[in-house]
């Protein structure tokens, strides 16, 4: 690991950053502390679990190079007192940005903006980097952010950030999505995550559309890291589709939980009255691989997502009154085997 700061706090203690980046193996210490810090994440098994996994490869360097992750720890007189991390897919440029924390003995010490000040340093030397996503929720998160480059991408106080090297979120988005037309459909991978969770799913026109609802099992898996995590467990399959550009604007899943097997499908609008495809092949594929149909669920209302999913050979099956909670309004659900 590399020491990018070493310097003595208004406390008299000393505060050193250090950098670690794959495909280096992680020093055991820090490895220890970043899966201590993350305990309380565990109370979602699913959530917790992932990212416990997902750390773990990646601290071993088996995630390089189709992922480049990098996390900064900072040590006050020698003790683990915060941490940040970032990380992206070489392949598109897009990554993540966050896993940030300042232990809470160690707060009000100035670590945050020397974390910050550390990332901003190594990101300007990412060349094949070209855009990190994160969420800010507190208006104390978002401002420390914008210091070192981010913005939110609708002007908002709080939300949606990026860190942008050439352009904007927007213009970003633009030129990824523009065109209707689905030309490849192939088998999801653990790089994608990126492309989908802290790009397509971050578009106002995914965000806020109403056939991207998550129901059921599906509310456990809203990120596609968590699916992808499944499949690798052999729980399951998933599929995404590309535009012309290369850019995914959808992806669809069939998972076996508990017990249970259920499907999702999301999709940019744009693209989804070509989304039959993506549907199909990924039931074909569940259905080859376990014998069994899925449940996809969907509300009553959303004749657009119900088409696909009818178009695509899904039999309704169920109706399921007032089964998900839209606003102060309870709705019906059908649901659909595919």
């Amino acid at each position: 690991m590399e020491l990018v700061a070493d310097k003595l706090l208004a406390t008299g203690e000393t505060l050193r950053i250090w950098h670690w980046k794959a495909p280096e193996k992680m020093p055991q210490r820090y490895l220890s502390y970043i899966l201590a810090s993350f305990a309380e994440l565990l109370s979602h098994k699913a959530y917790g679990c992932s990212w416990t996994s997902y750390i773990c490869s990646t601290a071993e360097g088996k995630e390089y190079p189709a992922i480049k992750d990098h996390w900064f720890i900072a040590d006050v007189d020698g003790v683990s007192a915060g941490r940040l991390w970032f990380s992206y897919a070489p392949k598109t440029g897009r990554g993540n940005f966050g896993n940030i924390e300042t232990e809470p003995i160690f707060r009000r010490r100035g670590i945050l903006t020397e974390l910050l000040k550390a990332f901003q340093a190594e990101a300007d030397k990412c060349d094949d980097m070209r855009m990190l996503c994160c969420s800010a929720s507190t208006d104390y998160a978002a401002d420390s952010y914008r210091k070192v480059g981010f913005d939110t991408v609708n002007g908002a106080r709080v939300g949606v950030m990026c860190y942008c090297k050439n352009g904007t979120f927007k213009q970003e988005s633009e030129a990824a999505f523009s065109g209707d037309e689905i030309v490849n459909i192939r088998p999801g991978e653990r790089d994608d995550q990126y492309d989908i969770d802290k790009f397509l799913l971050f578009q106002d026109e995914v965000r806020y559309n109403d056939c991207h609802n998550f129901i059921g099992y599906a509310t456990w898996f809203a990120e596609f890291r968590l699916i992808y995590q499944e499949v690798m467990n052999g729980n399951g399959v998933v599929m995404v589709a590309e535009n012309k550009q290369g850019t995914i604007v959808g992806y669809a899943y069939a998972l076996h939980i508990n017990g249970t097997p259920f499907f999702n499908f999301v999709c940019h609008p744009a693209y989804i009255r070509k989304a039959d495809k993506l549907l199909r092949r990924t039931a074909t594929l569940f259905q080859e691989k376990f014998g069994l149909k899925a449940h996809l669920f969907c509300d009553v209302d959303d004749a657009e997502k119900i088409a696909v999913a009818q178009r695509a050979g899904a039999e309704p099956c169920a109706l399921l009154p007032k089964y998900m909670k839209r606003g102060d309004a309870w709705v019906n659900v059908r649901d659909f085997l595919i």
